[in-house]
C-alpha cells in the first residue's frame, strides 16, 4: 500500500512542473511595448488569471495595460512640458498596439 502511494507521488511530482510549464506557454499575454526619449521598455501583461469572455476581466486587462504602459513610458519623470510631450509618444502607441493584441485574445476567448 505505501508503495503505490509513493510511486503516485513520484508520478505527481514528474506530471506537475509539466502541467505548469503548459499553463504558462498557453498565456500568451499582452505585450506592452513603448519608446520614451531614446529607450525603450517591453512588459508582458499576463491574463491567465482572467475570463476574457466576460467585459468586467477585459476591463481589468485593459487597466493593466495601461498602468504597464505607464511605467514603461516612465510617466512618474515626466515633470515638464517636453518630457510629457515624450510620454504621450510613447503611451498613445504603446496603448494601441496592445490593445489589439487583447482585442484578439477576447475575439478567440468568445469564439470558443
Amino acid at each position: 500500500m505505501l508503495k503505490s502511494f509513493w510511486t503516485g507521488a513520484a508520478c505527481a511530482a514528474l506530471i506537475m512542473p509539466a502541467g505548469l510549464a503548459l499553463a504558462h506557454v498557453t498565456d500568451p499575454g499582452v505585450i506592452v511595448s513603448g519608446t520614451y526619449g531614446s529607450e525603450t521598455q517591453t512588459i508582458r501583461v499576463s491574463v491567465a488569471d482572467l475570463d476574457l469572455r466576460r467585459d468586467p476581466a477585459v476591463d481589468v486587462a485593459d487597466q493593466r495595460i495601461r498602468n504597464a504602459a505607464e511605467r514603461v513610458c516612465d510617466k512618474a519623470s515626466a515633470r515638464k512640458l517636453y518630457q510629457k510631450l515624450d510620454f504621450a509618444r510613447c503611451y498613445e502607441p504603446a496603448i494601441s498596439e496592445a490593445r489589439g493584441e487583447l482585442d484578439s485574445l477576447v475575439s478567440t476567448a468568445r469564439a470558443g
